[in-house]
């Protein structure tokens, strides 16, 4: 029973001392334990991470060295190049030293070189077009002249058929008119032979002036047959700088969409690269806050991988953004050119209306002209009609009162004063002066002379104006019959040549 008890004793003390005691002793061990391997693999992970981030630093300041090797080397490329040749050849030597810029070749260069592509392939489309339009109208055009050559040619014969027969009847009438004057010289030294005179001077007066007439009438012809072939080469012209003035918007507007679409991917690139800023920090902030169930989880290789790529993909967006600037520039340039080249096209549609303008006012005084000499002969023959019915002091009136003795009386007179200068002088120059100076003064004389007698009929005869009317009625009544007689008789013999 003693022994019984010592062992229950035992037992007791072993289950309320011993045993508690052992489990405390070990709990506080392996908690120990546990913080010292804790301790332990945290600074093993420091120092991984502290070695990773030396080596990436390292590697980061290689690539950089790396980087500013490469961009001097393809600095000194553009620099010999040109600007297009240099952004191909630093894309595939790009593509070609960096994996990450596979990407970059796959996403934006290749979408570029088909835009490219296909931009020269509508470029040279539209060129062959145009060059199709512009021969078709070449062809049209020369057609057209062709046509107009033929009309002209047409139109020229019968002019010449028409001057041939033109000629023909003037060589008629001068044949007839030089038989005529040959059966008239014995009427020309009789008193007839006055009247006839009066009426050739008539007839040849009024042949000029309907040959004057007629002159001008074909001129005015002619102006507007110029003037209106001047406006359709003025209006074809006009339209060609219309059709390239639509070119040039074209081109313009398909510059700006480009540029547009490069300032749109400039801000992007920008949005990204502030987001990026924004999110390095973070990330750099969250790795330094990292946990080793964190690390144990894979956060920090993933943090890791997504700093290298927001490092790496900086770095392209920031030599893209530059490029892309370049682009922009030179498409500053294009429209720039564009802009002359249309202001120059302006200009040149400008210089073409004034000149239709030109030619549209020459037609509108042309027409006044012809209206005012048309009103102006109506007045003539309106004051032609009056003077014939009522006595003027016009030309007939002195012709009529004049003779040719007096004339010639008056100029002797006229020369008398200078007979010794006349003929103390050896130059036919002077001679032909002192001459006409005689003439004119003979001319005041015979003026005056002439006044002064009509002067004195008027005042000695008031049926002066009867009479003149009288006289003058009779000279063309003679004259008119003397002449149907001699067509009469002129007729009669007539013979065609």
């Amino acid at each position: 029973a003693i022994k019984l008890l010592a062992e229950l004793k035992e037992a007791h003390y072993q289950a309320t001392i011993v045993e508690p005691a052992r489990l405390e002793i070990q709990r506080y061990l392996r908690g120990a334990l546990a913080r010292k391997e804790a301790r332990r693999r945290r600074k093993k992970r420091i120092a991984a991470i502290l070695i990773q981030s030396h080596i990436r630093r390292m590697a980061s300041a290689a690539m950089r060295i790396k980087l500013q090797i490469m961009r001097t080397r393809r600095l000194a490329i553009n620099q010999i190049q040109k600007i297009w040749r240099g952004k191909l050849d630093r894309w595939v030597y790009q593509a070609l030293q960096r994996r990450a810029a596979r990407i970059r070749v796959r996403t934006i260069l290749i979408p570029l070189v088909q835009k490219r592509i296909r931009g020269v392939l509508a470029r040279k489309y539209v060129q062959n077009y145009q060059k199709v339009v512009h021969a078709a109208k070449c062809l049209q055009k020369n057609y057209r002249s062709y046509l107009d050559c033929i009309k002209v040619i047409e139109e020229r014969r019968a002019a010449e058929a028409a001057k041939r027969d033109i000629y023909a009847s003037n060589i008629q009438r001068r044949v007839r008119g030089i038989l005529a004057r040959v059966r008239f010289v014995s009427l020309r030294r009789s008193i007839a032979g006055i009247r006839i005179r009066a009426a050739r001077v008539i007839l040849r007066a009024w042949r000029r002036c309907q040959g004057w007439r007629k002159w001008e009438e074909h001129k005015r012809k002619w102006q507007l047959e110029n003037a209106g072939r001047q406006l359709l080469a003025l209006h074809d012209s006009a339209q060609e700088v219309c059709a390239d003035m639509h070119d040039v918007r074209c081109d313009m507007k398909e510059v700006r969409d480009q540029r547009r679409w490069y300032k749109s991917r400039i801000k992007t690139i920008s949005e990204f690269q502030f987001q990026a800023q924004v999110r390095l920090p973070i990330i750099e902030e969250e790795l330094e806050k990292m946990e080793a169930p964190d690390v144990d989880a894979g956060w920090a290789e993933a943090l890791e991988n997504e700093h290298s790529r927001l490092c790496g993909q900086l770095a392209m967006a920031k030599e893209e953004k530059h490029l892309l600037k370049v682009s922009i520039k030179r498409f500053d340039a294009q429209l720039r050119d564009l802009q002359l080249e249309f202001e120059d096209l302006e200009v040149d549609l400008d210089d073409l209306a004034s000149s239709e303008h030109d030619i549209f006012e020459f037609l509108h005084r042309a027409e006044l002209e012809r209206a005012e000499k048309m009103a102006q002969r109506h007045h003539e023959r309106q004051v032609s009609l009056q003077r014939a019915r009522w006595r003027v002091n016009d030309i007939r009136t002195h012709l009529l009162n004049r003779t040719r003795t007096e004339q010639h009386q008056l100029i002797a007179d006229a020369l008398e004063p200078l007979q010794l200068q006349m003929a103390s002088t050896l130059s036919f120059k002077n001679r032909i002066s002192f001459l006409n100076q005689a003439k004119t003064k003979a001319k005041i004389a015979d003026t005056q002379h002439r006044t002064e007698r009509l002067q004195a009929d008027i005042e000695s005869n008031q049926s002066h104006v009867t009479k003149l009317k009288d006289t003058y009625d009779s000279v063309i009544t003679g004259c008119a019959a003397l002449l149907q007689t001699a067509a009469i008789d002129l007729r009669l013999n007539k013979t065609s040549f």
